[in-house]
């Protein structure tokens, strides 16, 4: 079987609270002050400046593939996150100065939460300081933490950042091992974060519902592959699966017609509707090199987009839109 992304990493390795960096962390009630209340407990924020803390190291290895699976978290940049029951809240100092108050109120609004993850408990994650912590449970209001703009700086991956991070848990696994569904998409060794983020965008605003990533596709909970996906991955509506080789595909996708996207292909996107079965899955390669030839092996069919001769190839993420579009007219 292909193996789903799945949340199940353990804790034994996290150190437990440092207190040597405690008295630099400073408590900031909202209750004190008359401020916003988020999710019925006063606020409180913890103020971060220095490298040295235990809170930024571990929101930088956040950034590495190794470091979401060791803890079973994600980053989501951008202040369309706070609306969707993030676990932690990082802000940059300057923005939460100019904006705290909005940022509280759109965290209490919420309304953008995903339904099936609403009640879902995940592993706690300790930050490495008593006073921003997450437990791990469905509902709890999210800590919030203030980085000095040059701690948030060099955690950002936006060139024009809002100046807001969300921690949101990888969920564990629903459903089924194999793919479901009357359309899939298949990557094979996509690299790009911003294509896939894109993809997944398209994927959810088509209704497909499963994504079957080949061995040597980036990372479905990189930072810029969720940015990209505008909620998509955070809502979790897509089932992600991951195929090692061919076999491992096959497996994935039986009962499913098969098509392979190729420039010379036989059947046209303006023909594609007469050959869909309801249940069809299509192969996608990079721009690069295409789809590899063992993945073309599966293929039922070849699936041409039609363009200007002078053009050499399309955008995966373009084309995965193009051929999602012809079929939602089904």
């Amino acid at each position: 079987r292909g193996r789903a992304m799945e949340a199940g990493y353990g804790f034994s390795d996290i150190e437990e609270e440092d207190e040597e960096y405690a008295p630099r962390d400073r408590r900031r009630s909202a209750e004190e002050r008359g401020e916003p209340r988020s999710r019925g407990r006063a606020v409180e924020a913890l103020e971060v400046g220095t490298k040295s803390s235990l809170v930024y190291q571990r929101l930088m290895k956040l950034l590495t593939k190794k470091g979401r699976q060791k803890v079973s978290r994600y980053i989501a940049e951008g202040a369309k996150f706070l609306r969707m029951a993030p676990r932690t809240v990082f802000v940059r100092m300057s923005r939460w100065d100019e904006s705290r108050d909005k940022i509280l109120a759109m965290l209490a609004e919420g309304g953008e939460e995903a339904p099936d993850l609403l009640d879902a408990d995940t592993n706690p994650l300790q930050w490495g300081s008593p006073l921003l912590r997450d437990a791990g449970l469905a509902g709890d209001p999210p800590g919030i933490c203030v980085l000095s703009d040059e701690l948030f700086d060099s955690v950002t991956t936006q060139e024009a950042s809002q100046g807001i991070i969300c921690i949101f848990a990888v969920p564990k696994q629903r459903g089924t091992d194999w793919a479901t569904g009357n359309r899939v998409i298949v990557l094979d060794a996509v690299k790009d974060s911003r294509n896939l983020g894109v993809i997944m965008r398209t994927m959810e605003a088509f209704g497909a519902k499963t994504l079957i990533l080949s061995k040597g596709s980036t990372d479905v909970y990189n930072p810029k592959v969720v940015r990209c996906s505008m909620g998509a991955v955070v809502r979790g509506g897509l089932q992600v699966l991951l195929a090692e080789d061919s076999n491992e595909l096959r497996d994935l996708l039986k009962g499913y017609q098969i098509f392979s996207t190729d420039m010379n292909g036989e059947v046209s996107t303006a023909d594609l509707l007469a050959h869909l079965t309801g249940k069809d899955a299509f192969i996608f390669g990079n721009e690069a090199t295409g789809v590899s030839a063992d993945l073309k092996g599966l293929a039922r069919k070849r699936l041409r987009i039609p363009i200007a001769d002078q053009v050499e190839s399309l955008n995966v993420g373009v084309s995965v839109g193009i051929v999602l579009h012809a079929v939602a007219a089904r």
